[in-house]
């Protein structure tokens, strides 16, 4: 009788153990056996496997909600830095003519096959109690490039180190220097433009009221691969012919050419830049 009391036991044991969980008892799921508080099932990571609480089984762990996450699992990451401020200072005009004298009337500097004659810029400043002066002439250590465009076809090497302004046929002028070699903070006296009159066609001697008005460019134009619609390969212009903003100053046929001894004959002529340097200076 004994025995057969034991062999119930353990069969009861057996059925309970593969069975459904008797009410009252721990399901794995924290409920208590004796309906107290809820009583914990985990003893901790077993050795040798990945812990559940853990990024990759290491010793770092999970961050919590809400916390930035890093690259690589380390600190977060910071916020992005600012870019560094740029130093560079650019000269950079669109001319154009916005008063014609007459019908095909333009006005036109070019070296004629002297490069000493391109188009120069001379800037005088003073850096700690010392003047001294810097040029800029392509072909020169510091070059200035000087271009014209227009929506006719004409070669490349025609345009190069030349400014022609007309306003019907439409033609653009472009002027562009690297400023940065002036000391961030110098003080500027003079920045001349200096500009060679082709003494053929450059200005008509009767020419008292053309005007070329001189905008600020606001695309750094590649000289290898502008033209009308384009500023570089593959850029357009947003307004074909060039892309001009704040007028930097007037250049009139009377007072500032004519008047002043400039013409086909006298062709070496020169053109006050200094407020627009000074502008550029300042907002470095």
């Amino acid at each position: 009788m004994r025995a057969n009391v034991v062999g119930v036991t353990l069969l009861a044991a057996l059925v309970v153990g593969c069975g459904e969980t008797p009410e009252g008892t721990s399901d794995g799921g924290g409920v208590s056996r004796d309906g107290g508080p809820p009583v914990s099932t985990d003893t901790g990571p077993i050795p040798g496997e990945p812990d559940a609480g853990r990024v990759d089984g290491g010793e770092q762990p999970l961050p919590d909600a809400g916390e930035p996450p890093s690259s690589d699992g380390g600190e977060p990451l910071p916020d992005a830095a600012e870019p560094p401020p740029s130093d560079a200072v650019h000269f950079n005009l669109v001319i154009r003519q916005t008063e014609q004298a007459c019908s095909g009337c333009g006005i036109w500097f070019d070296p004629q096959g002297d490069p000493t004659q391109r188009p120069r810029l001379v800037v005088r400043y003073r850096d700690g109690g010392e003047e001294r002066t810097l040029e800029w002439q392509r072909g020169l250590e510091r070059p200035l490039y000087a271009y014209y465009i227009s929506n006719e076809g004409t070669s490349r090497a025609e345009r190069e180190d030349t400014l022609l302004m007309k306003r019907s046929p439409q033609r653009t002028g472009l002027l562009f220097a690297d400023l940065s070699p002036i000391p961030a903070g110098a003080e500027i006296l003079e920045a001349r433009l200096h500009a060679h009159i082709h003494t053929h066609e450059g200005l008509a001697n009767s020419d008292r009221s053309s005007v070329l008005t001189v905008y600020e460019g606001t695309r750094e134009w590649d000289f290898a691969t502008v033209d009308w619609n384009h500023y570089a390969a593959g850029a357009r212009w947003t307004t074909p012919g060039g892309d001009g903003g704040g007028v930097v100053r007037e250049i009139h046929a009377g007072r500032d050419m004519q008047d002043r001894g400039f013409s086909k004959a006298s062709p070496n002529a020169h053109f006050d830049f200094t407020a627009h340097v000074t502008a550029l200076q300042a907002a470095r």
